[in-house]
């Protein structure tokens, strides 16, 4: 085998026709390094929490205590709520829930209503409400890559990017 600068001896010398493929390719790469940020936005997974119907026929105070609160910082659950049919059945029998767990306050008095943490919990059936915040559409949002879905989500930009 030859040596390296043997083989390529007939391209010449670095002039200025190196220089103008150089800076060709260089302005060619940086739509493609835009193209590579845009996945940052596209799929950004915003706060969200499941979505509660309008026509679920429950009380202002189940509608709130329809999240279950989780965690050490007692944030409401992204992926699951309260079985809604318990709900509406406690909500029309004028029962209400016991609301010191969501306010974790002793205001509202730890013997009024019904005990959150007895009642059975499911997954967000009703889709979800997503902040718009920071982002007001995402690749996320617009095919609710969460939750169970999530799995989805590197498939997605996989499938952007080709």
């Amino acid at each position: 085998m030859r040596d390296y600068e043997g083989s390529i001896a007939f391209l010449g010398i670095w002039g200025w026709y190196q220089v103008k493929v150089i800076f060709f390719l260089c302005t060619l790469s940086f739509p493609a390094g835009y193209n590579i940020l845009s996945v940052i936005f596209l799929l950004a997974i915003p706060p969200h929490q499941c979505y509660i119907p309008a026509h679920s026929n429950l009380s202002q105070d189940w509608i709130q205590a329809s999240i279950p609160i989780q965690g050490q910082n007692l944030e409401r659950s992204s992926c699951s709520r309260y079985e809604m049919h318990m709900m509406q059945n406690l909500s029309a029998l004028g029962i209400k829930p016991n609301l010191a767990q969501i306010h974790n306050d002793s205001e509202f008095g730890a013997s009024a209503g019904v005990m959150l943490s007895n009642l059975k919990q499911e997954e967000c059936k009703d889709g979800w409400i997503y902040s718009t915040e920071h982002y007001k559409l995402t690749v996320v949002t617009e095919f609710n890559l969460v939750c169970d879905n999530k799995w989805k989500q590197p498939m997605s930009s996989l499938i952007y990017f080709l």
